[in-house]
């Protein structure tokens, strides 16, 4: 396993695997954030405590700073596999095409504030009743029906792959 010693805090080495430690000491273990992210907290001189996420720390130090108008994304859609072979600088719209491509994205049913589920999408989208009658069946606002039916939520787009996805997954 190679290390490399952190450019943002020499204290602290990066494996091209994905931990981190402070040299001379063990991997840290860090956090995770709900989105499955691994957050190494540290200390920074006279300064509080700080996070960083690791497969942003593992691109710092092996390719360099993020270029501008770049992120980092996971190549195959999982989170916590912070390996170098497994990141890439890529832009926010391509980031957010890999994302619905692995289906890890948090559209639709998948965000967590989501309100409705896919199958009552297609329903609302169906209907001829009133947004009011709409709102009172499903259990939120008129507001919320208006922007399904304008595919101002849940984009006719997200919805065709979602469906497509769910055919796939059942045919296998």
């Amino acid at each position: 396993m190679i290390w490399k010693n952190y450019p943002n805090d020499e204290r602290y080495e990066v494996s091209q695997c994905g931990n981190v430690r402070m040299k001379g000491r063990a991997v840290r273990k860090g956090s995770t954030t709900p989105a499955g992210y691994k957050v190494i907290i540290f200390s920074v001189p006279n300064s509080k405590r700080i996070g960083r996420y690791a497969h942003r720390m593992v691109m710092e130090t092996f390719v360099g700073p993020c270029p501008e108008g770049k992120e980092v994304s996971h190549l195959n859609g999982n989170n916590t596999d912070n390996r170098l072979s497994n990141l890439i600088y890529e832009s926010r719209k391509s980031n957010i095409a890999r994302k619905v491509e692995h289906g890890t994205d948090y559209n639709g049913a998948r965000n967590p504030a989501a309100k409705l589920e896919l199958d009552q999408i297609q329903k609302i989208r169906a209907s001829e009743e009133s947004e009011n009658t709409l709102a009172l069946r499903f259990g939120v606002t008129r507001a919320t029906i208006g922007r399904v039916k304008r595919n101002e939520s849940w984009r006719q787009g997200y919805v065709n792959k979602e469906i497509e996805r769910r055919q796939k997954n059942t045919a296998v």
